[in-house]
């Protein structure tokens, strides 16, 4: 019994060291910079640039900045397709919005009406019923 007790700590300790390992810490040399004058900064972001280096005669011959031709477009943005689907399919836009929350509510709601017209077609049908039976015998 005692094996096996022991064996199952191992398992639970071997289980908490790998959550352990999946947890990223962030050490302070990564986000700490300091400059040649002594002045530590840490680092709060990270951009992304794209830079490119020409020689002097590509530079002149495509030159920018004031007066001169507009830089380079950049790339159209990656959008999605359904960023305007609710207005294009606003059965999508229902599901999403609407069903996902209250949908035991619109099933409920469905079987009482469809329940309730039962009951009234079945009440409405009844006084004919009866009086066809008393009339025939």
């Amino acid at each position: 019994v005692k094996e096996e007790e022991d064996e199952e700590e191992e398992d639970d300790e071997s289980k908490k060291k790998k959550k352990k390992k999946k947890k990223k810490k962030v050490k302070i040399e990564d986000v700490e910079y300091t400059d040649n004058s002594g002045n530590t900064y840490i680092i709060r972001g990270k951009i992304e640039a794209e830079m490119h280096l020409l020689t002097l005669e590509e530079a002149e011959k495509s030159p920018v900045g004031l007066g001169r031709k507009e830089p380079e477009p950049l790339d159209k943005p990656n959008r999605p397709n359904t960023s305007f689907n609710w207005f294009i399919n606003p059965l999508k836009s229902f599901v999403y919005f609407i069903w996902k929350n209250y949908k035991w509510y619109i099933i409920g709601l469905l079987v009482l009406v469809i329940l309730a017209l039962f009951i009234f077609l079945i009440l409405y049908t009844m006084p004919q019923f009866i009086s066809e039976k008393i009339i025939n015998g």
